[in-house]
This record gives C-alpha cells, sequence and structure tokens, in this order.
C-alpha cells in the first residue's frame, strides 16, 4: 500500500465498526510479535489494518542471518546477531509451533565447559550444565558455598521471571515485577545484590562476572540480578536455532500479520490530533525530511529502542527510554588453524577450550583483559568444527575451523592472526573469510531511574521498550510485542463500545 499523505480529521474513524488502524515502528521481534498478535486479535467485528515502518532496508532489528559464503559448512544459515533462543518459552514456543517451524529447530549444541580467561591466565574451567555431581563438586572446591547459594538464588528469580508472561497485559512493569516478589532486587546491580544474599568471594568475579560479559556485553556494575539470571541461564540451559536462520521466524510473523511493510522509512515525529488519534510524519532518507508523508493512525507501537529512533514526539507523557545501551561487535572468522596455546599462556601442546569467557583480573584497572596484539574479547568461541572438504589452495590440515568472537571494538586481522596457530608456512591467508557485524544498541545498561516502567507512554501510544528492563532477548521481545498488542486491542475494543453507545443515544434521542 502506497503511503498518502493523510488529514488527521479524515482518518482514521472512531466510528464503532470501522477497521482501525494501527502503526508499528520496528520490524525487530517486538515489532514483528505486535503485528502477528495484533492480526490473531483481529475478527471481523474487530478489524484491523496494520502498518509497519522500517528504516532499514531489512526486516529482523538485532536478528541478521547470512549464508556461509565457503562451502561445506552444514550450518544452514550463519547468525550475525541474535544467535540462540530458549525456544520452551511459552509465548515463543506457540509462535514455533503454530507457523509449523518445530522442524527446522536445531539444538545448539553446549559446550561441556567453558574456561574463564582474566588477561593473563586460565583461572577456571567450569561446566556449563551441571549434569553430574562430579561437576558441583569441582565447583565447590573452586568457590565453596558460594557456588550453590548463587545458583538456588539466581535459578529461583529465573524460575519467577518466567511467570512474567501470565501477568500480560502489562502496563507498568514495576507493578509486576512487585507481584512476583522481585521488585527489589530491580534497584541493586549484581554485586551488591549477591553481597545481601552472602554471596561473595571470588565466585562472583570470576564466574558472575565472565557469564554477564559472555551474554550481554556488560558489566557487573552496568545491569541488575534479572540480567544475571539470563545470563546464568543462557549458559547453562538447552538453546536452539533455526536451521534457515533466526530472521525466518520474523518473516514468518510478519507475513501472518498480513501487515503493510515499508522498509526504508523513517518517522521522524508523531503527534497526536483532536479527536485522539497519532499522526505520524515520515520521510524515506534523512536527507529527505522536508517532504514528510503525514499519516494518522488510531493507535501507534514504538517497538524498537527510543534512543536509537531519533523520533519527536511533544506530546510525550511518559519517558519511554532515555537509558545507555552497550555496542558490540560480532566477528566470524573461518580458518584451517586451531587456536594458539600460547595466547592464552598455555603450554605449548595443551588443547585450548573450545569457549573461553573472559572477565578482569582482580588487579587490574582496565575494564578489559588484554592478549597479545592488544586483542581484547568478550567471548571467543570455537563452533561445532562441522566436516569441510580442504579448499584447494590448501594441502592440509582437512578440516576448517569456525569461530565467534564478541569484543567491544572491531578486531583486526592481524589481531585475529595473533591468536591462532601455525605450524607450518602458509602461503595462502591463515584466514580465509571473516565478517565483523556491528551492533550499537545490544543491550540497554543500568540507569533505572530513567527506564521505561510503563508500556503506554503517551494518548495512543504505546512502547514496547519497558520489557528490556528485564532481559533484553528474543523471548523477551516476542513476550513485549504480544502484550502491547493485548493493550492495543483491550483500548480499541474500549472505544468501539463506548462509539455503540453513542450511537445508541443518538437513536433514542431521535
Amino acid at each position: 500500500m502506497p503511503l498518502q499523505s493523510s488529514q488527521a480529521e479524515d482518518s482514521p474513524s472512531n466510528i464503532s465498526n470501522a477497521r482501525k488502524s494501527i502503526a508499528v515502528i520496528g520490524s525487530g521481534a517486538a515489532g514483528a510479535a505486535t503485528a502477528y498478535f495484533l492480526r490473531k486479535l483481529s475478527s471481523p467485528d474487530n478489524p484491523y489494518d496494520i502498518v509497519i515502518f522500517e528504516r532499514e532496508a531489512t526486516s529482523g532489528g538485532r536478528i541478521k542471518s547470512t549464508p556461509m559464503p565457503i562451502p561445506g559448512f552444514n550450518i544452514g544459515q550463519l547468525e550475525l546477531g541474535a544467535s540462540t533462543f530458549a525456544h520452551s518459552e511459552p509465548i515463543l514456543e506457540s509462535i514455533i509451533h503454530g507457523e509449523n517451524l518445530t522442524q527446522e529447530l536445531i539444538s545448539s549444541r553446549r559446550l561441556v565447559e567453558s574456561a574463564i580467561w582474566n588477561g593473563s591466565q586460565i583461572i577456571a574451567t567450569v561446566s556449563t550444565t551441571f549434569s553430574t555431581w562430579r561437576d558441583w563438586m569441582r565447583m565447590f572446591k573452586l568457590y565453596g558455598l558460594g557456588f550453590a547459594r548463587s545458583m538456588y538464588l539466581l535459578r529461583a528469580i529465573l524460575h519467577k521471571l518466567r511467570r512474567l508472561s501470565t501477568t500480560i497485559p502489562i502496563r507498568n512493569i514495576y507493578q509486576n515485577m512487585e507481584q512476583l516478589g522481585l521488585e527489589h532486587s530491580l534497584w541493586w546491580t549484581p554485586k551488591p545484590y549477591l553481597r545481601s544474599k552472602g554471596v561473595t568471594g571470588p565466585f562472583v568475579m570470576d564466574y558472575v562476572s565472565a557469564s554477564l560479559r559472555a551474554s550481554f556485553g556488560l558489566s557487573l556494575f552496568e545491569t541488575n540480578a534479572y540480567f544475571l539470571s539470563l545470563a546464568l541461564g543462557s549458559l547453562s540451559e538447552q538453546q536452539w536455532h533455526l536451521k534457515s536462520g533466526n530472521g525466518q521466524l520474523i518473516d514468518k510473523m510478519i507475513a501472518r500479520s498480513e501487515a503493510d511493510l515499508h522498509y526504508s522509512r523513517q518517522v521522524t515525529e508523531i503527534t497526536t490530533a483532536l479527536n485522539g488519534s497519532v499522526i505520524l510524519k515520515s520521510s524515506s532518507s534523512p536527507d529527505d525530511w522536508g517532504r514528510l508523508t503525514q499519516i494518522a493512525f488510531d493507535a501507534v507501537v514504538i517497538a524498537a529502542p527510543w534512543a536509537s529512533t531519533a523520533i519527536k514526539m511533544p506530546e510525550l507523557t511518559i519517558l519511554p527510554s532515555y537509558v545507555e545501551y552497550v555496542g558490540l561487535y560480532v566477528t566470524h572468522f573461518v580458518s584451517p588453524c586451531a587456536l594458539n596455546p600460547k595466547a592464552f599462556n598455555l603450554p605449548s601442546d595443551a588443547n585450548v577450550p573450545d569457549d573461553i569467557i573472559s572477565t578482569p583480573s582482580s588487579s587490574s584497572t582496565l575494564p578489559f583483559p588484554s592478549m597479545p596484539n592488544n586483542l581484547t574479547f568478550l567471548r571467543l568461541t570455537r563452533l561445532d568444527p562441522y566436516l569441510s572438504p580442504t579448499p584447494p589452495a590448501l594441502a592440509s590440515p582437512s578440516s576448517l575451523h569456525l569461530y565467534r568472537l564478541l569484543t567491544s571494538s572491531p578486531p583486526s586481522i592481524d589481531q585475529l592472526s595473533t591468536i591462532l596457530l601455525t605450524r607450518i608456512p602458509y602461503k595462502d591467508p591463515i584466514i580465509l573469510w571473516y565478517h565483523t557485524q556491528h551492533w550499537p544498541f545490544a543491550y540497554p545498561k543500568a540507569d533505572y531511574e530513567q527506564s521505561p516502567y510503563f508500556s503506554q507512554i503517551a494518548n495512543n501510544v504505546y512502547s514496547t521498550a519497558n520489557m528490556e528492563l528485564v532481559g533484553s532477548r528474543l523471548e523477551t521481545a516476542v513476550t513485549a510485542g504480544m502484550n502491547v498488542a493485548e493493550l492495543v486491542d483491550r483500548e480499541m475494543k474500549k472505544r468501539r463500545c463506548q462509539g455503540d453507545l453513542r450511537v445508541v443515544e443518538v437513536d433514542m434521542e431521535e
């Protein structure tokens, strides 16, 4: 449907049997889920016209997939953003089964052990599953009762968080946290929160700090206990991805919503008219803001981090979010070489762990542990070494390795080369391919005095950002979309009933 200018008084209509028009800003997981659930709530007596505005040329938000450019890696699509999810979350699971995506599910093999690196040595090797008594005994030997106490505490928080979806629709996230008995730790960063529960010692700096950095790129002072629970859960729980790319989930939801999707469309301003409709001004490019398209809607949903939208909104009544976000770089690279033990101060004949998560040294004042050639990272993972035919340019070895590196700044190819082991001189590059994806708004930092507690931020204007307080993940974004869809649907039904009452009053007067 082409975008056309419209006067606020002409459209949309408040007549009770008219179709209600809803605009969704953003086509990531939250925006797609909002449109998806609005369509499911639509009916002949309650019809919706849904329009999605996406400023990028593609949908997906922080979900982005790409084919592997080197043949022989049986991985389907390579995930450059949100790589895995826990499909056991009830709302996400209902979508996967409802859209016949179950056959696309692939278990992401959880590595048995993760090594914790502090910049000078590997200080611990910890299990990510804790499936045997030996795992628990090893952690008890390393960290004493602090480990058992914290795991019990944080899993209890995670269990309560999973009940959040049963409290939908949510208008004020803080009130729902109170219902779950979790409001106190909302204001605590992990270290003092754990200390208040009797959990101290090296376990906090080693395992807890490393888990946060590996999962969200956040430090102990930049987030809260909820993110910590999700971080530990993502390391210890079974994770999944879709063979054809996680972006397929977004595409399915948008297709099912029957929404009109407009790519490369920047919403610049939101205002409200006297009749209650919401007016959007948008442009096809930042250079074209002099020629804006103006359209009126019955309701608008902002399904993107507010800090990234640059939308002007004079009638804003509740601050949606000025929370600072952490930016991350996700680098994938392919090499025939294994990781170099010397780069991690291991014996030359040692095997480097497949998964290494970093934590600052207790004596270091630097936020990131450093490696040779000043390479700093949050997590380094050798993904499953899928069998691959030897490229013609290489005489040996007979397999290639795929690595994923999470950093706070873009790594150079020279820095990547320093962590690889080369036993024989290669005529060809030891890194055959690499790609770095920058996510400037990866995860929100903790600034809860300015946090978006409310789902409705102005008259007939809603935001999904409040859910990011309790975890910025695919599962949370989908839950946020469903929540806002429920709120919008309730308000539209209320307005229809009010319109029916006005019609009855007119008939009686006649």
